[in-house]
C-alpha cells in the first residue's frame, strides 16, 4: 500500500485528530495497556485519545481490526494470532510487561490441544500462525523462563507435524519439487514465506540443526531466482524467470542470517532490497526488508528516519494493528527480536523441544 498522507508525514505530526462521538464504546481499555501502547509507539498520553480499542480506531480512522475486537478481547491490539504476536514481541522489546504477558497468555488460549495455533479461537485453519506464536513465546523466555514451555514444546512438535505436499518434477516448474518447506494450507506445496516463519519460530525455540530446518534452509536457497531475491516460491514457469518480490526476499534473508553462502547469493538480494527502500514500497514488505538488511549489517544510513516517518504515517492515515507492530520491531533494527533470537536459538532449550 503506497502511503497516501506521506506529504503530511514526512513534514511534521499526523494532523490533529479529535474523540468525537463514539456510541459503539462498550468496554474500556485497561490504563497499562494504554500506557504501553502510548510509550511503545512514541505518543505522548492524551495526544491520541485512547479511551478503548473502539476510540483507537475512530481517531485515526481505521475503519476493521480494532473497532471489531470480540467481546473476549476487546481490550487487545487485535483478534487474530499474526498481528498479537507482533504486538507480543514489540511490547517485549520495549519492556512492556504486563502487555506482553497478556498477549502471550491470549495466544496460549488460542492453542489446540493438537498444539497448532490458528487465526483465531474461533478458526481450525489455517495453521501457519502456529510459526507466529512459537516465535513470541520462545523470545519472552528470558523473563519467563517457565511459563510458556510447555506450549513452545506442542507448537514446536505441531510444526514439525506440518510437510509442504511433493509434486512431480515438471519442465514448466523450474524449482525442486520434492524438497520439502511448510505450505499456506495443509495438503499443497510448500512456499517461501510460510517456510521462512517456520524457519525463523523453530531457530528461536533452538531447534537451529533439527533436519527439517536444514532442509527447509535448501528448499530457501533452491527457490532464490537466479540472479536475484525471491517471491512466493516460483523461480521459473513456462520458460519465464519470475519476479522478485520484497516482503518474500526480506523474510527468506532473514531466515538464512548465518547461513552457508559460499556462493555469495545474499548480495543480490540484498541489493534488491536496497533498491526497493522507497515510498512506494508497502508498510509491511518495507518492515521486512529493514529487518533483512539490519541482520545482515546493511541498513543505509541515509533512510535512518524512514521507520519513524512511516510509523507518522499509519498513525496519521489508519491505525493497522498488524503494520505499527512491525513498525515498532523494525525500529530496534538489529536489536529486534526478530533478529536477535532468531540466529541460534536458546541452546538450553533444545533437548526439551526436541522431536
Amino acid at each position: 500500500m503506497v502511503c497516501t498522507t506521506w506529504h503530511i508525514c514526512a513534514t511534521g505530526s499526523p494532523p490533529c485528530v479529535t474523540r468525537g462521538e463514539i456510541s459503539r464504546v462498550t468496554r474500556s481499555t485497561p490504563l497499562h495497556i494504554q500506557q504501553a501502547l502510548h510509550r511503545c509507539l512514541g505518543v505522548e498520553a492524551g495526544s491520541i485519545p485512547i479511551h478503548s480499542w473502539a476510540d483507537w480506531s475512530y481517531a485515526t480512522n481505521a475503519q476493521s481490526t480494532l473497532a471489531n475486537a470480540t467481546q473476549e478481547t476487546g481490550w487487545l491490539p487485535s483478534p487474530t494470532t499474526e498481528p498479537l504476536a507482533y504486538w507480543c514481541l514489540a511490547f517485549h522489546a520495549h519492556g512492556e510487561r504486563q502487555a506482553t504477558e497478556a498477549i502471550a497468555d491470549r495466544l496460549a488460549v488460542v492453542q489446540q490441544d493438537s498444539g497448532f495455533v490458528t487465526a483465531g479461537e474461533q478458526y481450525a485453519a489455517p495453521r501457519w500462525p502456529t510459526s507466529l506464536a512459537v516465535l513470541a513465546w520462545s523470545v519472552i523466555q528470558d523473563v519467563w523462563p517457565q511459563r510458556y514451555r510447555d506450549n513452545i514444546r506442542r507448537g514446536v512438535d505441531a510444526l514439525l507435524s506440518i510437510e509442504g505436499r511433493r509434486i512431480d518434477p515438471t519442465p514448466d516448474i523450474g524449482h525442486d519439487t520434492q524438497l520439502v518447506g511448510w505450505p499456506w494450507v495443509d495438503g499443497t506445496h510448500s512456499w517461501v514465506e510460510p517456510t521462512a516463519l517456520a524457519v525463523l519460530a523453530l531457530k528461536a525455540a533452538g531447534q537451529h540443526a533439527h533436519p527439517r530446518v536444514r532442509e527447509a534452509v535448501r528448499l530457501l536457497r533452491d527457490r532464490q531466482i537466479q540472479g536475484g531475491a525471491w517471491n512466493c516460491g516460483n523461480t521459473l514457469v513456462l520458460g519465464q524467470t519470475q519476479a522478485n518480490h520484497v516482503q518474500p526476499t526480506g523474510l527468506a534473508l532473514l531466515a538464512l542470517v548465518d547461513e552457508e553462502d559460499s556462493q555469495q547469493r545474499n548480495e543480490s538480494a540484498i541489493r534488491y532490497l536496497l533498491r526497493s527502500l522507497h515510498r512506494g514500497t508497502g508498510t509491511t514488505s518495507l518492515c521486512w526488508a529493514w529487518h533483512a538488511l539490519a541482520a545482515h549489517g546493511r541498513l543505509p544510513a541515509s533512510l535512518a528516519n524512514e521507520i519513524a516517518v512511516r510509523t507518522r504515517c499509519e498513525l496519521g492515515g489508519g491505525a493497522s494493528p498488524y503494520k505499527l507492530a512491525l513498525l515498532r520491531l523494525a525500529a530496534w533494527e538489529a536489536k529486534s527480536p526478530l533478529v536477535t533470537h532468531t540466529r541460534g536459538g536458546t541452546e538450553a532449550f533444545v533437548a526439551e523441544v526436541s522431536v
